[in-house]
């Protein structure tokens, strides 16, 4: 399918803005007053002319302030080369540039963009948790760089994100419950205090096992948690002989039952969110360094966090293939680390973004303790990693009311 990517400055500038983060000067003085030009605008809108005319000026000014923040960020816009496109598009002439170089032309810019706010955030330091700053950016460039299947560049970021954290892999009781940002592993979080913790509407009032997550469980497939040894800490994180209760009062033996979450304080229903570990960094560099070839530098990155959860943990394994089908297994070096990642990021980030990335599909059994027969899915297509039902698409009604829209080149991606 043909993936038109549309940009516009607003986007442009919000990759930019990143930079300003954390980085005005606590000594600088407010600003006097308004600029001079605002200050002696016309306060009547109408002098700009017509209804039509004021609402183009609207737009213009909020272009302009993005092409402004740009500037002031570092991008430099020609603005003659600019309006001259602008116009030949609005005009529906023909363009100089084609989609596909328009494109490629708007990756590359992007991407120096990128690196160019990322390299702002060097040595500054974060004011909370839940801020960004040059260890959380590479993170998020490592995730987008894996989905782009750019992985001499997700490994970079990954390492970058480790190094420059100066976070550390704890042993899972160094962050029992996955409830503080301020654990040793967190690159970023959010803290949550009581009179943010949404009560019943909250993540952990649906995980933790001794609250309502007791009545709609979260469980490992029983063939995921058959693949960690008896050896392996993270089988703490499940208990094989759990049961939950219906809202009727029954109990049903459900197996495998997550322990992973809880509250931090049940009473307040607090427990901070976190969106990344470091762990996540180490798996990343593992698997790009795998798909790249080297297998050795594979499972270095791999033991450097198996180390701390299995101590006779140890793989043989080489190569990249992977099955159409999750279950499908070809006993991989890249399939190992997979695993190892879909169990030490249970319940966390990104598994359906995996599946996507991976173009694999999964299959529901009743033997992996999906004991309720809605739970297996068997009317959707997961084992078809092409099927529509994988991404949200575009409703037809939508292409019908607008002429400007082709479901043959604007629907929502399937594929590459």
């Amino acid at each position: 399918m043909n993936k038109t990517f549309k940009f516009s400055a607003l986007a442009i500038a919000a990759a930019l803005a990143l930079t300003a983060c954390d980085k005005k000067d606590t000594n600088t003085p407010a600003a006097a007053s308004a600029p001079a030009s605002a200050a002696s605008a016309a306060t009547d809108a109408s002098s700009i002319g017509t209804p039509t005319q004021q609402a183009s000026y609207a737009m213009g000014m909020d272009i302009g302030r993005s092409l402004k923040q740009m500037k002031d960020q570092g991008a430099e816009i020609d603005m003659k080369v600019f309006i001259e496109a602008m116009q030949a598009s609005y005009e529906g002439k023909e363009n100089k540039m084609t989609e596909a170089q328009a494109q490629e032309v708007m990756m590359k810019f992007l991407t120096e963009q990128q690196t160019k706010a990322a390299e702002k955030l060097k040595g500054l330091n974060k004011k909370h948790v839940s801020h960004l700053n040059y260890a959380t950016v590479q993170g998020l460039l490592a995730r987008v760089k894996m989905v782009e299947n750019k992985w001499a560049d997700a490994k970079e970021a990954a390492l970058q994100a480790i190094n420059a954290s100066k976070c550390k892999i704890l042993k899972i009781e160094g962050f029992r419950g996955l409830n503080n940002a301020k654990a040793d592993n967190v690159l970023w979080g959010m803290e949550i205090k009581a009179d943010q913790s949404g009560g019943w509407a909250n993540f952990f009032s649906h995980m933790d096992t001794l609250q309502y997550g007791e009545r709609a469980p979260k469980q490992i497939s029983q063939t995921l948690y058959a693949k960690m040894n008896t050896t392996d800490d993270r089988r703490k994180w499940w208990n094989p002989h759990s049961h939950f209760n219906t809202f009727d009062g029954a109990q049903v033996k459900s197996g495998y039952q997550q322990d992973k979450f809880h509250f931090a304080n049940p009473k307040e229903g607090t427990g901070d969110y976190i969106f990344m570990r470091v762990e996540e960094m180490y798996l990343t560099a593992a698997e790009a360094a795998c798909r790249l070839g080297d297998d050795a530098e594979a499972k270095k990155y791999l033991m450097e966090l198996m180390k701390m959860r299995d101590p006779k943990y140890t793989t043989d394994k080489t190569g990249t293939e992977l099955g159409k089908v999750s279950s499908q297994e070809k006993g991989s070096l890249l399939e190992e680390i997979i695993t190892q990642r879909r169990i030490e990021l249970w319940g966390e980030f990104g598994r359906m973004n995996d599946l996507r990335r991976l173009r694999q599909g999964f299959r529901r059994t009743a033997a992996d303790g999906w004991t309720m027969a809605s739970y297996l899915l068997k009317t959707r297509p997961t084992e078809d990693p092409e099927s529509y039902m994988w991404v949200l698409t575009i409703p037809q009604s939508e292409f019908d009311g607008n002429v400007n829209m082709k479901a043959d080149t604007d629907q929502n991606p399937m594929g590459d």
